[in-house]
């Protein structure tokens, strides 16, 4: 049994990092439900909960549709995820 108090005060880690497109061309992301386009050179900072997945949405050069990118752990924290 889980002790009641346990589901209701469980908290998940938020981990701030920040994600950099160095490819030549946007990325189109999906993380969680919300999708976001990462621009060729720009940095985009993200605070997202661990375990929380990025995933690319459409197909680059380099990343096929559907390619987990990463998974948010508390490694990546003020960390930058560089994406070539």
């Amino acid at each position: 049994h889980v002790p009641v108090n346990a589901m209701f005060y469980s908290h998940s880690k938020s981990v701030s990092f920040t994600m950099r497109n160095d490819s030549k061309e946007a990325i189109q992301v999906k993380v969680g439900d919300k999708e976001m386009t990462l621009a060729p050179g720009k940095p985009q900072d993200l605070k997202l909960e661990v375990g929380d997945k990025i995933v690319a949405v459409n197909s680059t050069t380099n990343y096929a549709a559907g390619t987990v990118l990463a998974v948010v752990s508390s490694q990546l924290s003020d960390t930058t995820v560089v994406l070539r």
